[in-house]
């Protein structure tokens, strides 16, 4: 099933067709005027950003997803948060992980559905009842979207969401997220897992990047 948010009613269940055909307007999304990228609502974006990325040479999706595989049950389904186009996903559905994710970007998420997700949530993750949905799973995995379209400390309230025993695993500019991860990871109430930096390239394919990768578990 698919879902839009609005702040005046909740979850609201859309069809399939109405969203991946773009027969609704974007901007009944709760707070669309955010400062998400707006830009990947528009026709044709996915594959725009889909030939950037592979301009980019960027492997941060395969880099989590080899570290995080080690801690994943394969008995529960994964959450992509801000699950674009599903640059992490397919790798998990290759492996045969079942994958659910989220995006605001429903244009970016229909080719996530082409590559094998099950249910996708159409829904600006930097709003409080996107935890109501993170509350159903036992591990959720992101990269590329804390510290750079939301601000990492959201993770917190997320990761508070996840199961007992639940899995988050979490990739994004070091520079960005690095100090509020180590401050998020002092916490009891969690177990650091795994963590590393790589070099990895983004928005320029002659730009190297520091990258932050993290798994832990609640």
């Amino acid at each position: 099933m698919l879902y839009k948010l609005t702040e005046r009613d909740g979850w609201s269940i859309l069809g399939q067709a109405k969203l991946f055909k773009g027969e609704f307007n974007p901007t009944d999304l709760i707070n669309a005027g955010s400062k998400l990228m707006t830009w990947n609502f528009h026709a044709g974006d996915d594959t725009l950003y889909e030939n950037q990325v592979a301009r980019w040479k960027y492997n941060v999706p395969e880099e989590l997803v080899n570290m995080t595989l080690p801690f994943l049950n394969p008995e529960y389904p994964v959450f992509d948060i801000g699950c674009g186009t599903g640059l992490v996903g397919m790798q998990l559905i290759s492996k045969g992980y079942v994958v659910d994710g989220a995006d605001i970007a429903h244009l970016m998420m229909k080719t996530a559905k082409e590559r094998g997700y099950r249910d996708l949530v159409c829904a600006n993750i930097d709003q409080p009842h996107i935890g109501e949905l993170v509350g159903r799973y036992h591990s959720m995995i992101s990269a590329g979207v804390f510290g750079d379209h939301i601000h990492p400390q959201k993770l917190k309230y997320l990761f508070e969401n996840l199961k007992d025993g639940g899995i988050l695993a979490v990739a994004g500019e070091e520079k960005d997220i690095r100090d509020s991860l180590d401050e998020f990871f002092s916490s009891k109430s969690m177990q650091v897992l795994d963590q590393k930096q790589i070099t990895g390239y983004f928005r320029n394919a002659n730009e190297e990047v520091r990258y932050h990768l993290a798994v832990a578990r609640k």
